[in-house]
């Protein structure tokens, strides 16, 4: 939402845990706008009620007394108490809105992750769905993307038609072995979790993704961090 930065009260560059309060921003007119929302709610209710109660009673008298009520006026009391019921349950909408935009006034951190600087300080003003605040980066499980090029695409297809591969059941993990700067071999072990469904004709290349853990080891830090060069074996 909009408004004032007030606190940021996590550690620049330190983990957090998801729901963590990264920042908060003034609540004070949303708090306002929540108190009108459940005032207008109070009201339609009562709106309600008197509009049930006079259409009740018209109706219970032209029951007893034909003729005493015209049929408009039955339609008019009916539509009264109609609309009152969709004032209320436009006003209980309006009451849902005013308790996210306070509830958004506080702003957690949606995953476990590693987060970035300050973008703004506290006094800032910060404009709803534009202005960036931080960023936070998932450590563990890590992705890996990588381009395979239409010819070996092609190659590995017609093996698996001919049978010479034997493809990979559905829904079962197809291995790879991933190689960090300055290992090795390909000590690391991942698998794969996507291929795109059509081919690059910019580049001649399928882009396909990797997953592989990145754990954080007792009294250590995580080996792989977000946009660090690999490099991808595909065993087939």
């Amino acid at each position: 939402v909009t408004g004032y930065l007030m606190k940021m009260p996590f550690k620049e560059g330190a983990d957090v845990k998801k729901d963590d309060v990264l920042f908060e921003i003034d609540p004070r007119p949303y708090a306002a706008q929540l108190d009108a929302a459940k005032a207008a709610v109070a009201q339609n209710e009562a709106n309600v009620r008197y509009a049930k109660a006079t259409n009740l009673r018209f109706k219970e008298l032209d029951k007893k007394q034909k003729g005493a009520v015209s049929e408009r006026e039955l339609d008019q009391y009916q539509a009264q108490e109609d609309q009152a019921i969709a004032n209320l349950n436009l006003a209980k909408a309006n009451l849902a809105s005013a308790k996210l935009n306070l509830d958004w006034t506080v702003i957690k951190a949606p995953i476990d992750g590693h987060i970035s600087r300050y973008f703004l300080t506290v006094g800032n003003l910060v404009n709803q769905d534009t202005t960036q605040l931080t960023t936070l980066v998932s450590m563990d499980p890590m992705y890996v993307y990588f381009d395979m090029d239409e010819p070996t695409l092609l190659r590995i297809k017609r093996a698996i038609n001919e049978g010479r591969i034997k493809r990979a059941k559905e829904g079962s993990e197809v291995p790879i072995q991933i190689s960090l700067p300055g290992e090795d071999g390909y000590p690391n072990a991942g698998t794969i979790n996507f291929v795109d469904n059509q081919i690059n004709p910019g580049t001649g290349s399928i882009s396909v993704r990797g997953v592989l853990s990145n754990p954080k080891p007792k009294n250590g830090t995580h080996l792989i961090v977000p946009g660090m060069f690999v490099r991808v074996r595909l065993p087939i």
